[in-house]
């Protein structure tokens, strides 16, 4: 198989999982880095929308190459890598979205080049999306669950990130005080109480925070630290990148056309009781959808969408 022809195969989200791309790719790992490169620089600078008059078609080429990256540790693309998380260009293949918004933190940690100075600026800057800052702060998280940094290193950094976003209402300090919970950094369980029992401005985040998150922290540290650390560290988006075809082969699987794009029901929707809806309307539309848009973080894409609209959150401010 050529290059030309593996790049076409990981380029584009058909009906079959390419293997058989995927597994040439890694067996000609020098000669497909640079093009893996090439593909990000691509979709970085020109943004991922295709150029194929078939509807059908979804760009899928950014995925396999940040997979790929990872899976042979190539701590060149970390800047690379970084740069596209920090403007990721625009794509609606759902594949692609989930599988990315999972597996983020394990592909950037696969790459790491130990450069902490840069991903604390990312996480330190309050410009920056939540999401990406919740990216890069699980870095800290990955490496210490796969034992290359020590515990205080963690928790020195967990702390500056917790006083940085003091006043912060998002879901990047939410995720921040769960993933210390996930790593059984007690002594950050005084900030968790603080912040989950506020009375929050954000309508958003007050829903969030009252849907027992406190209490689930509470339950993590009545396990053992041993107990809690082996189930952080068995979960795979803890993980570096291994097995690389088995993990894309089982999510491609998942979504086969008829599921990811043929199963949204209107009359399903319309059936549904949304009764609280009200109690989280928001006053002004789309500043409050920007806003849910910029800072969700596990929202479900087939849950009601938090901006009130009665309509699942990825056919709406997930779309």
């Amino acid at each position: 198989m050529e290059i030309k022809e593996i790049i076409e195969k990981i380029s584009t989200y058909g009906e079959f999982f390419p293997k058989e791309a995927v597994e040439e790719a890694i067996k000609r790992k020098e000669e497909i880095i640079p093009e893996l490169y090439k593909i990000l620089e691509s979709a970085i600078k020109n943004g991922e929308e295709s150029d194929s008059d078939d509807e059908d078609y979804n760009y899928t080429g950014s995925v396999y190459a940040m997979f790929l990256l990872a899976y042979f540790r190539d701590k060149k693309s970390f800047p690379l890598i970084s740069k596209f998380i920090l403007s990721p260009p625009k794509n609606d293949n759902l594949f692609a979205d989930d599988l990315l918004w999972d597996f983020y933190p394990a592909i950037i940690v696969s790459v790491f080049n130990a450069d902490f100075a840069f991903v604390n600026s990312v996480v330190e800057n309050t410009d920056n999306a939540d999401f990406t800052r919740i990216v890069f702060s699980e870095i800290y998280a990955i490496l210490y669950l796969n034992n290359e940094i020590d515990r205080n290193t963690l928790l020195n950094a967990y702390k500056s990130f917790i006083k940085i976003s003091d006043t912060e209402e998002n879901l990047f300090k939410l995720n921040l005080l769960v993933s210390a919970a996930d790593c059984y950094l007690k002594e950050l369980l005084p900030d968790a109480e603080k912040y989950f029992t506020k009375k929050f401005s954000d309508k958003f985040m007050q829903m969030i925070a009252e849907d027992d998150s406190l209490k689930e922290i509470k339950d993590i540290f009545k396990k053992t630290e041993d107990e809690v650390l082996k189930e952080s560290r068995d979960r795979i988006v803890n993980q570096k990148i291994n097995n690389v075809v088995e993990l894309l082969e089982e999510w491609y699987e998942c979504y086969d056309e008829e599921s990811v794009y043929d199963d949204y029901d209107e009359d399903e929707d319309e059936d549904l009781d949304y009764e609280d809806d009200n109690d989280y309307e928001f006053d002004d539309d789309e500043e409050d959808v920007d806003s849910v848009k910029n800072s969700s973080s596990k929202i479900g894409r087939n849950d009601p969408c938090p901006c009130g609209s009665g309509k699942k959150y990825k056919k709406c401010c997930g779309s």
